[in-house]
């Protein structure tokens, strides 16, 4: 859902250019540049998977007087706060290999270690960049 002040055509447009920008320092390939294509690569997987959560919470919502809900309470609080939970709903209810759902994963963790606690390998940063970049 597009925030009051931001229209959906802009927010796309900022992943878009979130995308560029990475396209543009993995070509670049240095480290630096690989750990913000990773924090990027992230931040984009995290919004197009609360933004796939979000109207399937709505729409169990709506009709949780007519069949039960699917997401209660506290499965809705658990996958917006977890990643991997955001990715198992992803991959219940959308066609995604495994394999893709476990890039998103790894990369989320890596860039978790880079963010959080400037941890890198640096013989393995580019190719989890190019990597991540093709599954986002």
């Amino acid at each position: 859902m597009a925030s009051s002040s931001v229209s959906e055509i802009e927010q796309f447009k900022t992943l878009v250019d979130q995308l560029e920008a990475c396209c543009e320092f993995i070509g670049q390939d240095t480290i630096t540049k690989n750990r913000i294509s990773i924090i990027l690569l992230d931040n984009i997987s995290e919004i197009l998977l609360h933004r796939y959560c979000q109207p399937l919470f709505h729409s169990d919502n709506f009709t949780k007087w007519i069949v039960p809900q699917e997401f209660t309470v506290p499965k809705k609080l658990r996958i917006s706060k977890y990643f991997d939970e955001k990715i198992k709903v992803l991959e219940s209810k959308k066609n995604v290999p495994q394999k893709i759902s476990q890039i998103l994963s790894i990369g989320h963790k890596y860039r978790n270690d880079i963010y959080h606690r400037d941890k890198h390998n640096e013989n393995t940063i580019g190719v989890i960049t190019k990597i991540f970049f093709i599954s986002v």
